[in-house]
């Protein structure tokens, strides 16, 4: 999905208003010793075209859909072209640097929306947070693509498949196994009318189960290789709860939580 798409200063002065009356509603993000609002990118000059992805994979617009949607096609070249997605550049490949025709096209790849916004409703989201592969509030990322001169741009390269003289093969390499769960949301609660309005292991997960067990096989085992590292993200209610680790029905590892 495509629409064409302007920000308004006025819209974010208001905005910026409003949260200065009500300071504690305020929308910082900390990311490292930076601060952000979340609109440090936006140049307010110029339009944008903003695009909704749901699902991971490789996106390409031609010329003759960028002309449908609204991008003016005169005097645009693909050396102009800019793809944002939270703030960040994502890379894009683009058919041509020069004057770019119906035919032309730019290509990316897109992720759906994951927790990257939601880790900023936690104190600590690594420890916290329980499921960051799945959002609390929406699957759907909003890209925005403008055309500018203004930044470097951000582009995939070429490279060729160059098969001569390749080094001999490994004897194993790491595989790994995510398996998440989105069955029900989680939130701790005093009881079924009173919910904690902080977040400290909200998310998506498999659900509430007086005994939940979870299968990881070990496919192509090697012997040779590193040892094997579990790892495991759960959130849990009031009351008392045990964990056990097993492989092949040997038990190896057991803790009590409450």
């Amino acid at each position: 999905m495509a629409e064409f798409y302007k920000f308004m200063r006025s819209g974010f002065a208001f905005f910026a208003a409003f949260f200065l009356q009500l300071s504690v509603l305020s929308a910082q993000m900390p990311v490292g010793a930076d601060t952000l609002y979340g609109n440090e990118w936006i140049r307010f000059d110029q339009p944008y075209l903003r695009l909704k992805i749901a699902s991971d994979g490789i996106y390409r617009l031609n010329g003759s859909q960028l002309l449908q949607a609204g991008v003016p096609s005169g005097n645009l070249s693909g050396n102009q072209l800019r793809l944002y997605r939270n703030g960040q550049q994502t890379p894009l490949y683009v058919s041509t640097d020069g004057a770019f025709s119906d035919q032309d096209y730019l290509e990316f790849w897109g992720q759906r929306n994951r927790d990257e916004l939601d880790r900023f409703l936690f104190t600590d989201a690594e420890k916290e947070e329980v499921n960051p592969w799945y959002s609390m509030v929406n699957d759907t990322s909003v890209y925005y693509l403008c055309w500018s001169e203004s930044s470097s741009p951000a582009r995939i390269a070429l490279q060729n498949n160059d098969l001569s003289n390749v080094p001999p093969k490994t004897g194993w390499c790491w595989y790994e196994n995510l398996q998440y769960f989105t069955n029900a949301y989680f939130k701790r609660f005093i009881g079924e009318e009173i919910r904690y309005s902080y977040y400290n292991g909200d998310g998506y997960a498999k659900g509430k189960l007086a005994e939940n067990a979870l299968d990881v096989p070990l496919t192509e085992w090697n012997n040779n290789g590193q040892a094997v590292e579990l790892g495991l993200r759960m959130a849990l209610d009031l009351g008392e709860h045990t964990l056990e680790v097993r492989t092949n029905d040997s038990l190896l590892f057991t803790q009590s939580y409450s």
